[in-house]
């Protein structure tokens, strides 16, 4: 019964710092940040729907929100490749559309300024893991050695 008494202690003591913010990393969307109070730790969080409702969009606004508070990432696809996100999130970055990115239709400008982004999510910490038929202990461990990194 003690255990109970300090867990309800220390939620009242967080509860009493964070009024208003959020208690885990952003989700990426301040309406679902203030719903869930963003990801906690050793929470596990799915993401699943039908094909085309926007999954990895939710993902990757995820991904870029933690990369822009500096939060190290670790993605697991297991049906897109490693290229086609970051391909994606070039995209969402540049405003450039997906289907202009994959023709190579691009112009000098657009060009510099996707040149950029690559440096610049180079610089920060994303691994992405597209291991196709990845098991949970797979995951297990994959996210134990890039907790040491």
């Amino acid at each position: 019964m003690e255990n109970i008494k300090q867990y309800f202690e220390k939620q009242k003591e967080i509860s009493s710092v964070s009024k208003n913010s959020i208690l885990g990393l952003t989700t990426g969307l301040e309406k679902l940040d203030h719903k869930t109070s963003g990801y906690k730790n050793k929470e596990l969080h799915l993401i699943a729907s039908r094909v085309g409702y926007g999954k990895t969009s939710l993902a990757l606004a995820s991904v870029l929100a933690n990369l822009d508070e500096n939060n190290g990432v670790l993605y697991f696809s297991l049906d897109l490749s490693k290229e086609r996100l970051l391909t994606r999130i070039i995209s969402i970055k540049s405003n450039i559309s997906l289907s202009k990115l994959e023709k190579g239709l691009i112009d000098n400008d657009e060009e510099g300024d996707i040149h950029n982004i690559i440096e610049n999510i180079s610089s920060q910490n994303l691994f992405i893991d597209d291991t196709k038929y990845c098991d949970i202990e797979n995951i297990k461990n994959k996210s134990n050695e890039n907790l040491r990194c």
